[in-house]
């Protein structure tokens, strides 16, 4: 059994590289004070205890659900999010040049930022949607000129769809493994 690999680059030598841009950004009043408070109570439970690795990534995706938007954490009233509001500014000054698509890791920030982009009538695809629906969704992004923004959690668009038509893709929060954010954005390339 002989296997043949061929990278993109040998197979499309004229494609244009990738170019990446990382927008960093402050956290608002109310994030940094839920954030901090979340490190204080991670430090005292882990005082004198060995956590799991499940325990860790708990922790860590707290930190980013606030970091993302305090709407994802439990019991929270706040609706602001610098950073949703950081993308929105982006998606609206990119949208009438670009075709854009925005991946999260959660399904409910995916429903956030739909709401917030609303009068863009994006496309939203997320897990819940049947395959035949999913090619009817990817179809009006690639050929309608009128759809301009896509938006899906990394599992339901990062695998088994082309999104060709984009020339922009924003990670509203990167998966812990750079190989599927690779994935993901080789959808689009």
């Amino acid at each position: 059994l002989f296997m043949v690999r061929r990278t993109k680059d040998e197979v499309l030598p004229e494609l244009p590289d990738k170019v990446y841009q990382t927008i960093d950004i402050e956290l608002g009043d109310e994030e940094r004070k839920a954030y901090n408070e979340l490190k204080k109570n991670f430090k005292t439970t882990i005082r004198g205890k060995e956590l799991s690795v499940v325990d860790k990534l708990s922790w860590l995706t707290r930190a980013q659900q606030i970091c993302d938007s305090l709407e994802l954490v439990p019991n929270s009233t706040a609706k602001k999010s610098t950073k949703l509001e950081e993308l929105v500014r982006i998606v609206n000054e990119q949208s009438e040049e670009h075709k854009i698509v925005i991946f999260s890791k959660y399904k409910s920030m995916t429903n956030i930022i739909e709401r917030e982009l609303q009068h863009l009538k994006p496309i939203h695809l997320n897990g819940d949607v049947e395959s035949l629906d999913r090619q009817t969704m990817v179809n009006a992004f690639q050929l309608d000129p009128e759809r301009r923004v896509f938006i899906s959690t990394l599992g339901a668009g990062g695998v088994g769809i082309t999104l060709t038509a984009a020339d922009v893709v924003i990670f509203y929060d990167a998966h812990w493994s750079p190989a599927l954010n690779n994935q993901a954005a080789d959808r689009l390339h």
